[in-house]
């Protein structure tokens, strides 16, 4: 197991961002660059064809100085459908990660 902070920008459309999730993570391996994000199963078990569709999800990955975490990986985000399936997504992963899901402001 490694533990990673992650940095998971979830949209409601593919031009309007509806939030962010980021916090630690336990991963079954480190992710790399460009390749797909190797999503905890748990997570994957609701909204599977979203986190299938759009994979290859690691933008970059940086060195995080805070414990527990020790690389930093940035990801390019979900896109739901519309803001009611987003607002279920990050509910969702909420569960899952433990880590509270930081909604924007919407005008």
């Amino acid at each position: 197991m490694v533990t990673v902070n992650i940095d998971l920008p979830i949209f409601s459309s593919p031009t309007e961002a509806f939030g962010n999730l980021s916090g630690p993570v336990e991963l079954l391996s480190m992710p790399e660059s460009g390749r797909p994000f190797p999503w905890p199963k748990e997570w994957t078990r609701q909204f599977g064809e979203i986190f299938e569709e759009q994979s290859s999800q690691v933008w970059g990955i940086s060195d995080w100085p805070y414990p527990p975490a020790a690389k930093h990986v940035t990801m390019y985000g979900l896109v739901c459908s519309d803001r009611s399936q987003a607002r279920e997504v990050a509910s969702h992963l909420e569960r899952c990660s433990g880590i509270l899901f930081s909604e924007h402001e919407h005008g």
